[in-house]
């Protein structure tokens, strides 16, 4: 797992976003710095892929959620 999928799933454990409370694509993103940003989609997609987390589409947008069931294994990533 490489640094900008860990930065990732950093910002969604930090705000709480597990289950049904998601964020965001857009606000998502600005959690990485500058010149991480164009990676963003290849490591969202890797991360839906390896299901740490899933995609909800809102009238907003599209926003992300960590998965309920992988909570304990992201803290073991993230070393929490």
């Amino acid at each position: 797992m490489d640094a900008t999928q860990k930065q990732i799933l950093r910002t969604l454990k930090d705000n709480d976003n597990i289950g049904a409370h998601h964020i965001l694509a857009d606000n998502l993103k600005h959690c990485l710095p500058r010149h991480d940003r164009g990676k963003f989609n290849k490591a969202i997609k890797e991360l839906i892929r390896q299901r740490y987390i899933y995609e909800h589409t809102t009238g907003h947008g599209t926003s992300y959620a960590i998965s309920p069931s992988q909570v304990a294994e992201i803290e073991n990533i993230l070393n929490l």
